[in-house]
């Protein structure tokens, strides 16, 4: 920083950069205005005036919070475009590639396309009451060894459509599949789904507990994002790549191989077709509605991980 306004008309901050360029410094957040003072080093976002408008410059702040995005075409698996983090400089790991955290409500499809291949309807009916499941293995243990979700509100809505379900993320609904809606007994819907996932290349392995089913296992943001796209193209599960063909000397040396999408057999295609139509009821009229207008054309889900922060999870593109 190397100067501050003094109260004068047309006077604002301006700052010196590595180039030795002075150019004015645009700070509309007042709490930073108070805490600035000359000789502070900022991160300045540049942006170069056009003809004969001069160059100027935004404060940026370096965030706390590191994330992560990720954008395949469904059909093929290409990336089109991939963020690991907020700069390479600060911290060389991809987040969307290399990290895991809880997908939160985001896996909750895989629940509902294993009890839609089981031959559930969407206008099946489910209840969303209070459910206690015992510990996994069949072995006694202390009352804190059961297993009792709630839903986000703490509330329950009775009896629910399959559909209906899904749209608002109703949590005891989701683990009310897993005793007979999937298999006979929750232990053996908990297999089920683990199966599902590997088959469907969410997981590599699948640690078999009960909240698993409402996000608790960690999972690589590509990873997920190839299962939706799986959902997109009605049981094919893309590759993702981010390299098509690599030519040396005019000679082609790789190339990607189209067949490396594998198809998900375990469920049928129609099953998945109607998770995708449920999915766009999750825009049309449930958690993600306040984006309802693109709900023709795109399916999604939003999930919920720490400290209930909502986040809206990659889309399947009808």
């Amino acid at each position: 920083m190397l100067e501050k306004p003094t109260g004068t008309k047309g006077q604002t901050w301006r700052v010196g950069l590595a180039d030795g360029r002075i150019v004015p410094l645009a700070i509309d957040n007042a709490a930073a205005q108070r805490k600035l003072t000359i000789h502070d080093v900022v991160l300045t976002r540049v942006a170069d005036g056009g003809g004969k408008a001069a160059a100027r410059a935004d404060l940026r702040v370096r965030p706390v919070v590191q994330g992560s995005v990720v954008v395949l075409e469904n059909k093929t698996g290409r990336v089109l475009a991939m963020t690991g983090g907020f700069s390479y400089p600060l911290s060389q790991l991809n987040r969307a590639t290399q990290a895991v955290r809880q997908p939160g409500s985001a896996i909750k499809p895989l629940s509902y396309l294993a009890a839609l291949g089981k031959g559930l309807q969407p206008n099946t009916l489910i209840s969303d009451d209070p459910i206690t499941l015992p510990p996994v293995g069949g072995r006694r243990g202390r009352d804190r060894d059961y297993w009792s979700p709630k839903n986000y509100d703490g509330g329950s809505r009775g009896i629910l459509t399959l559909r209906h379900a899904l749209e608002n993320s109703r949590n005891l609904a989701t683990v009310h599949l897993l005793d007979g809606g999937i298999e006979t007994k929750p232990e053996a819907s908990l297999n089920r789904l683990c199966d599902l996932a590997v088959e469907a290349q969410i997981y590599r392995e699948c640690v078999r507990y009960y909240p698993f089913v409402l996000g608790a296992e960690p999972v690589r943001p590509i990873d997920l994002a190839a299962f939706y796209a799986s959902i997109a193209n009605e049981g094919l599960r893309p590759a993702p790549h981010v390299v098509e063909s690599i030519e040396r000397n005019g000679v082609v040396v790789y190339r990607h191989d189209a067949k490396s999408s594998v198809t998900v057999k375990s469920v049928d295609r129609a099953a998945f077709y109607q998770l995708k139509t449920m999915l766009q009821g999750v825009l049309a009229r449930g958690t993600a509605r306040a984006i309802s207008g693109l709900s023709p054309y795109v399916a999604g889900k939003t999930g919920t991980s720490d400290e209930e922060i909502k986040e809206f999870r990659p889309p399947a593109l009808r």
